[in-house]
Order: structure tokens, then sequence, then C-alpha cells
């Protein structure tokens, strides 16, 4: 879901590989092994305000979480990752995909989330294209939809003699 939404087409069958899946779970840290495929994964800890900016640049942000108290989960409790796409801090609400369900997003209230985020130490990570920089400004970003090779020709054809300091 978050790599079709880079624009990375990859088989279900080669992701499993390069995540290195297990048969009924996939370790959340497991996330770093698609640096792989020339992307920046960034894994932290923190509070919904820490992901804000990366959903208002565009960026998914998947996060480890136990579904205790989520309504749309009824009395099954699980470990899961979800992706969050909104979030609503004046309305206490925020708004996942849970590729588990057909509908999305789905709207909760931000307690129950964080209830079960919390239980998962309150981890989240943001998938992207690798950026291209160049004398310190952005040429290429995720949501420019970019291939990775591009993103990185852009970067090498920098000619930082070019920058100005200060």
């Amino acid at each position: 879901m978050v790599l079709s939404h880079l624009g990375i087409q990859i088989g279900y069958q080669r992701l499993a590989k390069i995540l290195r899946a297990q048969p009924f779970f996939t370790p959340f840290g497991h996330l770093r092994f698609l640096r792989s495929l020339g992307l920046t994964v960034t894994i932290e800890q923190g509070a919904p305000v820490a992901f804000a900016p990366y959903i208002e640049m565009g960026l998914p942000v998947l996060v480890s979480v136990r579904t205790l108290y989520w309504a749309h989960w009824g009395d099954e409790v699980t470990e899961h990752t979800v992706i969050v796409v909104g979030l609503d801090e004046t309305n206490d609400v925020i708004y996942i995909h849970d590729p588990f369900f057909p509908d999305a997003p789905i709207e909760m209230s931000l307690i129950s989330f964080e209830i079960g985020w919390e239980e998962k130490g309150r981890q989240y990570a943001v998938i992207a294209l690798a950026w291209a920089i160049c004398c310190g400004r952005r040429v290429a970003s995720a949501d420019s939809r970019w291939s990775a090779e591009r993103v990185s020709r852009a970067s090498k054809n920098c000619d930082m003699s070019r920058c100005s300091e200060g």
C-alpha cells in the first residue's frame, strides 16, 4: 500500500523475501530492509504530533499496534501494522488504513489509537524515496513520484561548487 503510494510496484513474494517475512508475523523493525530498494526508512518512537509533519508532506506513517479496544476489531486482539493517513488533534481523531479491512480510511478516537500503539512501544516508520539534495535544498521528494534511479541521478548532478554559503 505504501510502496504503491510512492510509485513502486513490487510483487508480494519479492516483498515478503525482502522483509524476511515469517508465516504469520513480520517484525516491525524488518521495514529497514526496504532500504535495499533505495528507499529512506525512518523508524522512531514518539507521540502522534511527531509524525504529523510527514502526513502533511503526503508521506503515510506506518505504526506498530495491538488492536486492544479498537472498535473495528471487536473483541479480537492482535499485533498488527496500520497506516496513519490523517490526524485531527482539534477533534482528537486519527485516520488509518488498516490492511485487514476494505473500507478506508477508518476514523478512530486518538485515545483508542494510542492505547493500542502504546502496547507496542509507540513505534512508527516513514518510508520515502531517497531525497535528492543539492546545496541543502530538496530537488526531488517522495511525493514527486520520481523513481529511485532518477532521484539518485538528480543528486549526483548537483554542482556543489555553485552552492552559496550562508
